[in-house]
């Protein structure tokens, strides 16, 4: 992913990823180790959105203008998630999952959208694919404190939005699952023209 990334942005052909074991020594005539772009959940350099807006104009746009990202994952799970992608589909949401796709993929079906709506999560990283001042819902648990998402927007000048809801585990675990009250959603995607 690191080279697909790198050659997407119009990096050298010469440059190197070089991958190596904790315990082996290499030797470099020059060396480049880039650090501090980002502190999660602290400061993002703009170079970070910068460089991810040079992978977005190498590839094609899907089209998708309302697209709402599914979750590959064990945590924070939708467990009303056919409800809210059934209703959503009526506003005009077409429902991914980037989890299923290549790198190119993920980034071609949030190129041209206007409006992205997904659980907070590794997925909502392709928030930094979408238009600049795209609509953004984040469904979050209440408990997870992440501004990462809100960092991505705030360089993307998204209208950037966070729904919070309970989890469905005893003890509300920020990685239980969720079951979003869809009439909510709705109300949001109305009043916020997404």
């Amino acid at each position: 992913m690191i080279d697909t990334s790198l050659r997407s942005s119009g990096a050298s052909q010469d440059l190197m990823i070089l991958k190596m074991g904790k315990n082996e020594i290499k030797r470099f005539e020059s060396l480049v180790i880039i650090d501090g772009l980002t502190h999660h959940g602290t400061y993002m350099a703009p170079q970070a959105v910068e460089f991810n807006n040079k992978l977005r104009d190498s590839v094609n746009g899907a089209g998708l203008k309302k697209v709402l990202l599914l979750r590959d994952s064990n945590n924070r799970r939708i467990s009303n998630i056919e409800h809210l992608t059934s209703t959503l589909r009526e506003f005009g949401f077409t429902a991914v999952n980037p989890g299923k796709l290549t790198f190119s993929e993920q980034i071609s079906v949030i190129k041209d959208a206007d409006s992205v709506i997904g659980v907070m999560g590794a997925e909502m990283t392709n928030i930094v694919y979408a238009n600049n001042c795209a609509n953004i819902l984040n469904i979050a648990p209440a408990s997870m404190p992440d501004t990462f998402f809100h960092f991505l927007s705030v360089h993307k000048n998204h209208s950037y939005n966070e729904f919070r809801c309970e989890t469905q585990s005893p003890d509300q675990n920020r990685n239980g699952s969720m079951q979003v009250d869809v009439e909510m959603i709705c109300d949001i995607v109305r009043d916020l023209a997404f």
